[in-house]
């Protein structure tokens, strides 16, 4: 085995590929994609993407930031597990945000007149 693959296996076996792989899983079941699915957006084979899975094999890196693009969540969350807020969550608390302080500018000029 070469150094760089024994480098990306010793880093991909450090974040703990068993969780990443049940990360992966359960966010493919919450888009409603299969692995099949997942596999041909990034580019790779279903039987490649198949055997990481079930970890035959090691992807390497741009694959694996290839799957945390699709999937939309941090790279850092599929690897070691980290919190995040998604997108979406964001973006709706935020508006709820704007939405508030609209109102509240709205009644401070309604009150001056």
């Amino acid at each position: 085995m070469e150094l760089c693959s024994k480098l990306r296996k010793m880093a991909f076996e450090t974040a703990n590929p068993e969780d990443f792989w049940t990360r992966v899983n359960r966010l493919l079941k919450k888009k409603r994609l299969s692995q099949g699915e997942i596999a041909k957006m990034i580019g790779v084979g279903y039987p490649a993407f198949r055997g990481w899975s079930h970890r035959k094999y090691f992807p390497d890196y741009n694959y694996i930031y290839a799957i945390s693009q699709v999937l939309k969540v941090p790279l850092n969350y599929l690897l070691f597990g980290e919190e995040y807020k998604p997108v979406e969550e964001t973006f709706i608390n935020n508006t709820e945000k704007i939405g508030e302080t609209l109102i509240e500018l709205v009644k401070l000029v309604l009150d001056e007149f």
